[in-house]
C-alpha cells in the first residue's frame, strides 16, 4: 500500500501467483507420462532413461484434481478482484485448467504413457488408468447428481471438446 497509488501493483502481484501457481502445476503434470533421464556414461550402471514410477503418476493426477481441477476458489477473491478487474476470472481459471488438461491429452504425453505400458506392463501407469483417474475425477458431480459450478462446466466442456480433437 502506498498513499494515492492505483491497483496496477496489486494486478501484477495477482497475475504473478496465478502464473507461478501454472508453473507449479507444470511441474506436477510433467510427472504423468514423464521420463527421468540420468546423465550416465558408459562406466555407470543403469539406465538413463526410466518412466516415472506408478504410484508417483496416481498422486500426482490426484494432486491436479485436488489443487487445480477443483475450482481453485482461493483464487478468486472478491476483494482483490474487485478492485484489478471488471471481468475475466472466469477466463483465467479456465485458462489454467485447459492448458494443464490438454497437455495431460497430448499425443507426445499420451505415446509415452503407452510405451511405458508396453515396455513395463503391469507396473506402468496406463493409458486406462490415465482416462479412468481423469474422466472419474472431472465428471465426478455428474456422477454424484450435484450441478457443477461455472468453472467445472468449462472444464468439462473443454474436456469433451479435447477427446473429440484426439478422435
Amino acid at each position: 500500500y502506498e498513499k494515492g497509488n492505483n491497483y496496477d501493483d496489486l494486478s501484477t502481484l495477482y497475475d504473478q501467483v496465478l502464473n507461478q501457481f501454472n508453473r507449479y502445476m507444470g511441474h506436477v503434470r510433467s510427472n504423468i507420462g514423464g521420463v527421468y533421464q540420468y546423465n550416465k556414461t558408459y562406466e555407470q550402471e543403469g539406465a538413463v532413461f526410466t518412466h516415472v514410477d506408478h504410484k508417483r503418476q496416481t498422486e500426482s493426477m490426484q494432486f491436479l484434481h485436488q489443487q487445480l481441477f477443483e475450482t481453485p476458489y482461493w483464487m478468486l477473491d472478491k476483494n482483490i478482484l474487485s478492485k484489478i478487474k471488471a471481468t475475466g476470472s472466469i477466463e483465467k481459471i479456465r485458462g489454467l485448467q485447459v492448458r494443464t488438461l490438454n497437455d495431460l491429452l497430448s499425443f507426445d504425453r499420451l505415446a509415452r504413457v503407452i510405451e511405458n505400458e508396453a515396455l513395463n506392463g503391469a507396473q506402468a501407469y496406463n493409458l486406462s488408468t490415465l482416462m479412468q483417474q481423469l474422466t472419474t475425477g472431472l465428471w465426478k458431480e455428474v456422477k454424484q447428481g450435484r450441478t457443477p459450478d461455472t468453472y467445472r462446466r468449462n472444464l468439462q466442456r473443454a474436456h469433451v471438446e479435447r477427446l473429440g480433437y484426439l478422435l
